[in-house]
């Protein structure tokens, strides 16, 4: 059995816990958390932009406290932190670096929030609760069965990548010499990367017609997913925090201005 057979039907990538995600979110209300935090996060002309990401750094800390663990908390408050005072220290001190470094902060605290978010995503949704998700939205097959592939395929990928990072470091080919050598290492790393890339897509379309995502019928279901109470709480936050990002009422600019 190959690597992507045997995880096509497992959590995404790592396991949040041994007995899975702590919070009990329907992943239709998880996915649309993340693209609503893609809005506020990209969205930069509201005067409440600082305010409003961190909140929503609060928030995804808060998520990836509860379902991954307090030591991926602790890693994700200290790398926000970081990015957090890189993109406002020309407050305190105006120069050419630090408004250079807030221009680079600026972007690099809103794509590890992103970034970090999807993480959360991938880690805490199996994909029998995402095919699940999918045909209670009554999607047609024809998209069901992509986007469940896709949703495999790069946690799959980061495990291809992983390992030939692993061969590397048993030929010597690691540390510095990856940016002393860039030549080699786009070779080294990008080429068996793409040879492994079409195999792995071949191999879970075919885990996934195995599994019967192609048949006609309504597949059993192996876990009942639907809304919750907390659904009920974050959703409406979340869609105050994006009409906030985007539409500032004049009362709350005055006090602000």
């Amino acid at each position: 059995m190959t690597l992507a057979n045997a995880q096509l039907g497992t959590t995404a990538t790592l396991p949040a816990s041994e007995t899975g995600p702590r919070l009990a979110i329907d992943p239709r209300t998880k996915f649309l958390m993340l693209l609503l935090v893609n809005m506020m996060v990209f969205n930069g002309h509201s005067v409440l932009a600082p305010v409003i990401l961190m909140v929503v750094a609060v928030g995804i800390m808060a998520l990836v406290v509860a379902d991954i663990g307090d030591r991926a908390g602790l890693f994700f408050c200290c790398i926000t932190a970081g990015l957090w005072l890189i993109t406002y220290a020309g407050h305190w001190w105006d120069s050419v670096v630090t408004m250079v470094l807030g221009f680079v902060g600026f972007w690099l605290l809103r794509f590890f929030l992103s970034a970090t978010m999807a993480s959360w995503v991938l880690r805490t949704v199996a994909v029998s609760e995402f095919t699940e998700s999918l045909y209670a939205m009554r999607l047609p097959r024809v998209l069901i069965i992509p986007l469940v592939v896709m949703f495999r395929f790069f946690p799959v990928v980061v495990e291809e990548l992983r390992g030939i990072y692993e061969a590397l470091i048993l030929r010597g080919f690691y540390g510095a010499q990856l940016w002393l050598h860039p030549v080699r290492t786009v070779e080294y790393i990008i080429v068996p990367l793409l040879s492994a890339t079409a195999r792995i897509a071949d191999e879970l379309a075919a885990a996934a017609m195995m599994r019967g995502l192609g048949l006609h019928r309504q597949p059993t279901r192996m876990r009942s997913i639907g809304f919750s109470l907390t659904d009920a709480l974050l959703v409406p936050v979340v869609v105050t925090l994006v009409v906030l990002s985007w539409w500032t009422p004049a009362v709350v600019l005055d006090l602000f201005s």
